[in-house]
């Protein structure tokens, strides 16, 4: 009776020595990845907060600066506005292009238009207009080469000599209202899921820790 109730006890301790092996190591398995999620964490906080700096600079910007001080000073717009057109058609005409700088990794169908004020005359009847669709991808650009001839902006009524401006104005739009509010969801949703998912993981993390050492002092 005395071998087997020793080697009864040599079993339990064997039992206990696996378990709390395995406990300990579980432990420290969830105190990386918990470490690794706080500083996702941390690091989403800090693109949050330069968001909102960069929104109320640009905020100031536009209550600030005129329309041609805002072009001037963005070197992507200008990237997509070629003030002495495209390729083949440089020196001839005015190019115009939109590019798609972020959305979903599938290609997506997309409705825009790009109009030129006659500035000459306000009549909106005089505007040049014009509308496509395309399918976007991420990064990708689509536009006008031939957009108008730059040897006519200023006689037709275009292009404002005094203070040497045009005047474009953008449009774009999803082809459906499911595509609509797929893209707002898309939009809204990723910074607040990563961030909401983040907590939640801390929080489930620390739950079972906490749920360990209890079951360790007990």
């Amino acid at each position: 009776m005395e071998s087997v109730k020793n080697a009864k006890d040599e079993r339990v301790r064997e039992i206990r020595n696996a378990v709390e092996l395995m406990i300990a190591r579980l432990e420290s398995q969830l105190k990386t990845k918990l470490l690794t999620l706080m500083g996702e964490k941390n690091q989403l906080t800090q693109e949050t907060s330069l968001l909102e700096n960069l929104i109320h600079e640009v905020e100031g910007q536009l209550n600030d600066c005129g329309k041609s001080e805002l072009i001037e000073k963005s070197g992507e717009l200008m990237q997509m506005f070629k003030q002495d057109g495209n390729g083949v058609v440089r020196g001839n005409y005015l190019s115009v292009f939109l590019e798609l700088s972020a959305g979903l990794p599938e290609t997506s169908k997309y409705e825009y238009r790009v109009e030129m004020v006659h500035q000459a005359s306000k009549d909106a009847s005089k505007n040049i207009v014009r509308e496509f669709a395309s399918d976007f991808e991420v990064g990708e650009c689509w536009g006008y080469n031939r957009f108008f001839r730059l040897d006519l902006l200023a006689s037709e009524g275009y292009l404002d000599t005094q203070n040497d401006t045009l005047i474009l104005k953008f449009q774009v739009r999803p082809p459906t209202f499911y595509q609509k509010c797929r893209d707002q969801q898309c939009s809204v949703g990723q910074g607040e899921l990563s961030l909401s998912l983040s907590l939640s993981l801390s929080q489930t993390i620390y739950t079972i820790l906490y749920g360990i050492a209890r079951e360790r002092n007990n």
